[in-house]
């Protein structure tokens, strides 16, 4: 199955699209392959990283419509440096989803 990866480049999506995956993501400076789809590259705008306090609103809203959410969410779970609005959750929304998520694999263990 081939898709659109970038303009004027069709990648097979079988075997061979996770090794493709890989050397796109060291010719993109080591950012994730799938932030070149993210929805907040079009909206400078908007304030993705607005501090402690500020309105949050606006970036979440841009989350709301991005089709790589799901990869953006799961980026954002595994590091916990990360400050601001990443897939519509701020830091402390991360952060209680890792303890509930914890206090759950503790649970079932």
């Amino acid at each position: 199955m081939l898709n659109r990866s970038e303009p004027g480049l069709f990648v097979d999506s079988g075997a061979a699209g996770g090794r493709i995956d890989e050397l796109l993501e060291l010719i993109t400076n080591g950012r994730p392959v799938w932030q070149r789809d993210a929805l907040c590259r079009e909206h400078p705008e908007v304030d993705f990283f607005p501090g402690q306090g500020g309105d949050t609103e606006p970036a979440k809203a841009v989350c709301a419509a991005c089709l790589v959410a799901v990869e953006c969410l799961d980026y954002a779970l595994a590091d916990k440096t990360l400050v601001g609005v990443w897939a519509g959750t701020g830091a402390r929304a991360r952060a209680a989803t890792r303890r509930a998520a914890d206090r759950q694999r503790k649970a079932s263990a």
